[in-house]
Order: C-alpha cells, then structure tokens, then sequence
C-alpha cells in the first residue's frame, strides 16, 4: 500500500515536470507608468479596467434571495410533511370515528 502510495506521487512529480518543461510560464510584467494611486494603495490598471467592467452587472439583492429560499423550503415543508404527522392524522380520524382520543408517537 505504502509502495503504490509512493509511485503515484513519483508519477505525478514526473508529469508535472515533464509539463513544466514543455509549458514554461509566461509572465508579462506592466511598465511603470500602468501602476496608478488608489485609496487602496498602488494597484496596476488592468485591475481598475476590470472593476470597472464587472461594476456594471446588477446583482441579486440579499433579501430577494432569502425570500426565494424561505419560499422554497415553506413549499418543500407543505408537499413533504413528517411521517409522524401523516401517522398522528391517521390515528386522529379512526380514533374521532370511534370516539376516543387518539395518542402520539412521535
């Protein structure tokens, strides 16, 4: 077991070296003059581009969600009651026909 665990790790090193080898990174670093001063601190402006171009999407409003999930959990409640509720129902109107009170089990 202890072997096996070893090979796979020794294959994995190997192919990940091997793609290291054949796929060298390629990183572009930005000229000084793409650094720009914000309240946060020294950012590069692609990242300010990038704010700027995902700002504009609208999201969900946080209650609009919430009320969504407390509909659906209210809906799953009422189609799928607990079976000690259908077994207590049961026992209420055998136990109403026959004029005794009934007992729950659960």
């Amino acid at each position: 077991m202890l072997i096996r665990c070893l090979i796979r790790v020794i294959a994995v090193v190997a192919i990940s070296s091997c793609i290291a080898h054949v796929e060298p990174a390629r990183g572009e670093r930005p000229a000084a003059s793409d650094w720009v001063r914000t309240t946060d601190g020294w950012e590069p402006s692609i990242v300010l581009a990038l704010r700027q171009q995902t700002a504009g999407a609208p999201g969900l409003h946080p209650v609009l969600v919430a009320s969504f999930q407390l509909i659906a959990s209210l809906l799953f409640l009422l189609a799928y009651p607990p079976a000690c509720t259908l077994v207590a129902k049961g026992q209420a109107r055998s136990a109403s026909s026959r004029g005794t009170v009934a007992a729950r089990h659960c």
